[in-house]
């Protein structure tokens, strides 16, 4: 059954079940008790649905990891799997006594390996760097433990994420501007190229506002968008424009977060959502994604011919050709009739697929009107190619010759219109032999005419 918390029923299960966090599902046993929760939103429906399967087998539930573990209370590695379960399920007492229980029996981390991003470090690690993280976000923050971790483990691949904890639940807010600003030049020390210890600090100016320290938050975010410089990241520019703000100068603010930012942050999106639905175009499982992707792209600039043309060419690619010529058919190309690079991607569109020939070659020969070009030359003696209309494709070849840029397209012109010449000659051919075999069957069925007259004749 589904439940919402701001419906009187579903704050009554809330509180039964001490559901903190939502959305979460729990999942019940047949006598009425809890089996598992899962927290959060799962990435995909599939998933989600391999996940209940798990819990209905009794696989990584509570129980059964406590089960396993009560055959052997010396595993470490049982021991710390029965914590994160607790962890991941909200149940912070439990999580934090079996954590402790785990550096208990394994103080030097001897025993036994978990993952963290990738990367493997040793349960009693994973364990301390937990506690550690409990205690910043307790009622009362206490940063000592992560503290205590991080001194106790300088080389761990758990440390800098301590850092960062330590930074945005504690010194960025908490903690006095002494403190703070000690903290924060550790932090720069131990990580010198990365931008999130220059950035936590200048939040921590604008988040207290300190209007003596603005200059310094400017530096700092300065540093952290250059270092950051690969990752487009709009909170931290936000923040730079904040601070410009805090120091009443608008005009800076405006340089680096007016409307040429957010344009060119849409335009950013609009391209990764038409490079992902691409991508996926051709895969069967996810090409209904793809379309939904590629739809949402153009909606986001309709007016833009290269984006229409992209569009078209993903419902192409998962076989939707009537919706490829219902967006990008000879309605479209009616309004860019003065558009020469739209006539010239139009024309080369469906040229290569062979659909729609008739338009495309009314796009190519508009565009060379305009301008002519080896592109709309190559185009032209294609299609009329395609369309058996040899002499005309020889003579847009010919022309391509001499607008050629390279000795190289020279020679793709020039053997193009041996190809074309060759085609004609076997239409030639073949139309020859038609009309003979015409001709020769004329005049046999005359002659049958004429010797049946004949018969007649001789029988009267």
């Amino acid at each position: 059954m589904r439940a919402n918390r701001d419906e009187p029923a579903g704050l009554e299960l809330a509180k039964k079940f001490v559901i903190e966090a939502f959305p979460t599902t729990v999942v019940l046993n047949p006598d009425g008790s809890e089996a598992d929760r899962i927290l959060g939103y799962k990435p995909t429906s599939d998933v989600y649905h391999d996940k209940i399967l798990q819990i209905q087998a009794g696989i990584g539930t509570p129980k059964a990891l406590a089960d396993f573990y009560a055959k052997d209370p010396k595993n470490v590695p049982a021991l710390f799997r029965l914590a994160r379960k607790y962890d991941e399920i909200g149940s912070r007492e439990k999580a934090l006594e079996k954590y402790k229980e785990v550096i208990t029996l394994d103080p030097d981390g001897n025993e036994g390996m978990t993952d963290f991003m990738g990367a493997q470090v040793t349960c009693t690690e994973y364990a301390e760097f937990s506690i550690g993280l409990f205690a910043l976000k307790a009622g009362q923050v206490t940063p000592q433990p992560m503290l205590a971790f991080s001194r106790r483990h300088p080389n761990s691949m758990l440390l800098e994420a301590a850092y960062e904890n330590l930074s945005y639940l504690h010194y960025e807010d908490e903690a006095s501007k002494q403190e703070a600003e000690m903290f924060f030049l550790e932090y720069q020390k131990r990580f010198p190229g990365s931008p999130y210890p220059y950035h936590a600090w200048a939040g921590r100016i604008l988040y207290n506002r300190e209007k003596d320290g603005v200059e310094k938050g400017i530096e700092l975010e300065k540093n952290a968008l250059a270092l950051n410089a690969r990752v487009a990241d709009a909170y931290m520019d936000w923040t730079l424009a904040k601070l410009y703000d805090l120091k009443q100068d608008r005009q800076s603010a405006g340089e680096i977060y007016g409307r040429q930012y957010i344009e060119d942050h849409i335009g950013s999106f609009q391209y990764s959502l038409i490079q992902y639905a691409e991508f996926w175009a051709r895969d069967k499982a996810n090409s209904d994604h793809a379309v939904e992707i590629a739809e949402l792209a153009y909606r986001t600039n309709p007016g833009n011919p290269s984006f229409t043309n992209r569009v078209a060419g993903v419902y192409v690619r998962v076989g939707k050709l009537d919706k490829a010529l219902s967006l990008y058919g000879p309605e479209f190309i009616k309004k860019y009739q003065g558009d020469r690079n739209t006539l010239m991607y139009y024309a080369m569109f469906w040229n290569q697929l062979d659909r729609n020939l008739d338009s495309a070659l009314e796009a190519a020969l508009r565009g060379e009107q305009l301008r002519p070009g080896y592109v709309f030359s190559d185009v032209l003696g294609q299609i009329y190619s395609k369309q058996k209309k040899y002499s005309e494709a020889i003579k847009a070849y010919e022309k391509g010759v001499t607008l050629a840029p390279s000795e190289e397209w020279k020679e793709t012109f020039r053997k193009r219109i041996d190809e074309a010449k060759q085609a004609a000659q076997k239409k030639l051919l073949s139309s020859n032999t038609l009309f003979q075999t015409s001709r020769a069957w004329r005049s046999e069925v005359l002659l049958r005419a004429i010797c049946g007259l004949i018969g007649q004749n001789l029988r009267l």
